[in-house]
């Protein structure tokens, strides 16, 4: 059996959308013959993962690890390079516990969220850029360490849909969820 432990915060948990729902779920049912261990925590930021990380990678030995985090950091105001720092760190104890790491690039805030927001819309244009800033800085570590580095950015943008993020403009839909499960499901990194 292969052990998968899925990191991250409410993207990873699924907040807001019915329970099993979320990508983290709909991707262990795909693959059957796979431990799966969610570990989405709503509101944890890469510091906090790194900590759960470090407990995790000794007391449930897993095989890979599939982060997804940055949203809550780039929210609250630390830099992308701040971020990009607790992810260097990540994979350090990845390569010491021989456990393969897999990034997923954070998808992006509604660019026109409503009133119910998570953040001041007037910030959209400005926290957009700091996403982007994050997806380049990561995507590079990833390259230069030969690591899989999937971009769900784009696999959101690319369905020319609107309507993927719930009314706070962080939290994804039920339908996105599916799309980022498929992305990764067809990629057969896995």
């Amino acid at each position: 059996m292969n052990r998968i432990i899925t990191l991250g915060d409410s993207l990873t948990a699924g907040y807001g959308v019915r329970p099993g729902k979320g990508w983290a779920y709909q991707l262990a049912e795909l693959y059957p013959d796979k431990i799966f261990d969610h570990r989405g925590i709503p509101g944890d930021d890469t510091a906090g993962m790194l900590e759960r990380w470090r407990r995790y990678a000794h007391e449930r030995c897993p095989d890979q690890l599939l982060f997804l985090g940055g949203s809550n950091d780039l929210l609250s105001g630390k830099s992308p390079r701040e971020v990009l720092e607790n992810i260097q760190m990540i994979h350090q104890i990845c390569v010491e516990q021989n456990v393969r790491l897999i990034l997923l690039q954070c998808p992006d805030i509604c660019p026109d969220p409503g009133p119910y927001a998570w953040f001041d819309p007037g910030d959209a244009p400005w926290l957009l850029q700091r996403f982007q800033h994050l997806r380049e800085i990561v995507g590079r570590y990833a390259r230069t360490n030969a690591l899989i580095c999937l971009d769900l950015s784009k696999i959101l943008t690319d369905t020319g849909r609107e309507d993927l993020w719930l009314a706070d403009g962080v939290h994804l839909n039920e339908f996105a969820h599916g799309k980022i499960a498929q992305f990764i499901f067809q990629r057969k990194i896995l």
